[in-house]
């Protein structure tokens, strides 16, 4: 079986070499939201938090089955982002 961590990691892994791709080969700027649908029908859904800044963080959610997800999950990335200004701040600047 694989972790939770091991999955959160792997996710924002493919979501960063996605963006990275989609910049350099569709001139796309932003991607704001990665969503994968496994075969039991489960959602995983990637968002980048703060994604102008130059250290990132990610928020990485498991949607059960026939739930709906994007209200919940900008409600939740604008509060985050909130919450974690002065925190990537200070990360920024020792950098």
């Amino acid at each position: 079986d694989v972790s939770v961590s091991e999955i959160a990691a792997g996710l924002t892994s493919l979501f960063d070499d996605i963006a990275l791709r989609a910049r350099r080969d569709l001139q796309l700027s932003a991607i704001d939201e990665l969503t994968l649908r496994a075969s039991s029908g489960e959602r995983y859904v990637i968002r980048p938090l703060a994604p102008s800044r130059t250290s990132y963080l990610y928020l990485v959610v498991q949607v059960p089955r026939n739930t709906a997800w994007r209200r919940n999950t900008n409600i939740l990335v604008r509060r985050l982002n909130e919450e974690l200004t002065s925190l990537m701040d200070a990360i920024d600047a020792d950098e």
